[in-house]
């Protein structure tokens, strides 16, 4: 009765051992997958930072200004009248 007993709680054991083992495995693939999905997202980060940097210049925003109608030609400013302060 013993050995059956102690039979019984090491079949136990090592199918508690199985259960673990597969369950950090998975875990294991998860964190892997999740480590490469997070260096993808760094890289497409880094691509959008530069190009909002890009779209940031002073170049590009005169050019979209210019395009959506944003700039305000330069005229001429006339003096229609011309006074002197002192009438030597």
């Amino acid at each position: 009765m013993k050995k059956f007993l102690t039979a019984l709680v090491l079949l136990f054991l090592l199918s508690a051992n199985v259960v673990i083992f597969a369950q950090t495995v998975k875990i294991s693939d998860d964190i892997v997958k999740l480590e490469t999905r997070t260096g993808t997202l760094k890289k497409d980060n880094a691509r959008l930072e530069q190009r909002v940097y890009a779209q940031n210049s002073i170049a590009n925003l005169e050019e979209l200004a210019k395009g959506l109608g944003f700039t305000k030609q330069s005229e001429p400013l006339f003096l229609d009248s011309q006074e002197y302060a002192l009438i030597p």
